[in-house]
């Protein structure tokens, strides 16, 4: 039993001194509810102390000395002493066997201690693919991990299907969507970050311009900025992306939909709609298009000349339903092209999974990266052989490995 329990009881219950009573009244006072009493028994009762704090603690039965005519008990620290042993017997054995096996007691500093070991293992494996060469465009976006339990770096996100999910940094190669880097996102600092996006592109694509490769990086508006068009520059590649209307560089002329006449401030022009104009700052060019749904698109690119700005005749649907013939700028059409890297990565992710329901989030994420490895063992196979069903090979792949182990 407990000693807190021992301490409840002998604080609460009424003590007497044994010794000083005769054996009479201690045989009466064995039988609770006698209704006649006698004489000599009710004189004996005046010697009972009234006081309780007038008798001594070393004439009863203390807490301590159980303890003491009672040795072996479960405390606390013979229950971690069994699951050290039991560990440490555990983790021989997969010594043996070869397992990586992560700390179940990791740097309490390190808050990705956890899966750290195997993140890093794999990241290591995607830059130094050694039987599939990527092309030279890059696309750099973010990839979610839908998960609803606790963890300090989950995000929520409205408008994503995913709104509770552990976000990730990916670059995909945009030609077969094989993922060649991943970081994981660590969740908001004391202090804001600063440029996170120009940080987060260089990281992905770091490996491929230390290796002096020429690369054409595809990103988003939360990505795409001035500072990383003149990075990119000084490696010799380039960089097509989408900006954001608020951003320093972008001209004021660029983003106004009602210009107003300098010479009379009450006279103002609409921009027609389906219209594009150019603005161009050394190598760097920002488009700005103003579609037939009146969007205004603002997309920046130093991959492109001034003879290759030119405009395609397209056919869309309008909102009556007819067909309507726009010109479309060649750049916004490329760029449609090949952003999809990662969201076709995603997507085949997330048509044949290996997940399941789970709430402890390196568990989760283990799931995540058993699937990119698949996906990207598949688009491999893929690349040497042809007509090749992506069911199937899951199948024979684990079939393969369950025979391994």
């Amino acid at each position: 039993m407990p000693r807190i329990v021992f301490q409840l009881i002998n604080a609460n219950i009424e003590t007497y001194d044994v010794t000083t009573l005769p054996d009479e009244v201690e045989k009466e006072s064995c039988f609770i509810g006698d209704e006649e009493e006698s004489e000599d028994s009710a004189s004996d009762k005046e010697k009972i102390p009234e006081n309780k704090e007038e008798t001594e603690e070393e004439d009863y039965l203390s807490c301590d000395e159980w303890v003491k005519k009672h040795p072996v008990d479960l405390t606390e620290e013979k229950l971690k002493k069994d699951v050290e042993v039991r560990q440490k017997v555990n983790d021989e054995e997969a010594i043996e066997k070869g397992v990586i096996k992560a700390s179940n007691t990791p740097n309490s500093n390190d808050k990705f201690g956890k899966i750290r070991e195997v993140l890093e293992a794999f990241i290591y494996n995607l830059v130094n693919n050694k039987y599939f060469t990527p092309s030279t465009t890059l696309s750099v976006d973010e990839h979610l991990c839908a998960f609803k339990g606790k963890i300090w770096a989950k995000v929520f996100i409205k408008s994503k299907p995913q709104r509770y999910s552990i976000k990730f940094w990916m670059c995909c190669d945009c030609e077969s969507g094989m993922v060649i880097n991943l970081q994981m996102y660590c969740g908001k600092c004391d202090n804001k970050e600063e440029n996170q996006g120009f940080r987060v592109t260089i990281d992905m694509v770091a490996p491929q311009l230390c290796m002096g490769k020429f690369v054409i990086v595809v990103c988003d508006n939360f990505f795409c900025s001035l500072r990383l068009v003149h990075y990119l520059a000084q490696y010799g590649s380039t960089l097509l992306g989408t900006v954001r209307k608020n951003r320093v560089e972008v001209p004021e002329e660029a983003k106004q939909i009602k210009r107003y006449d300098p010479n009379d401030d009450k006279k103002a022009t609409t921009r027609e709609a389906d219209t594009t104009e150019v603005y161009t700052k050394g190598v760097c060019k920002l488009l700005s298009y103003y579609n037939e749904k009146k969007k205004l698109v603002l997309i920046m690119t130093t991959m492109h000349n001034a003879k290759e700005l030119y405009t395609v005749q397209k056919e869309v649907r309008a909102k009556d339903g007819k067909l309507v013939s726009v010109h479309k700028p060649n750049v916004i059409k490329q760029y449609n092209a090949t952003m999809g890297g990662v969201d076709s990565a995603d997507l085949m992710i997330h048509t044949y999974t290996c997940r399941r329901r789970t709430s402890r989030w390196n568990v989760r994420i283990l799931y995540d990266l058993l699937d990119i490895a698949a996906l990207n063992a598949y688009k491999v196979y893929h690349h040497h052989h042809d007509k090749v069903d992506r069911l199937n090979f899951l199948n024979e792949l684990t079939e393969l490995l369950m025979k391994m182990m």
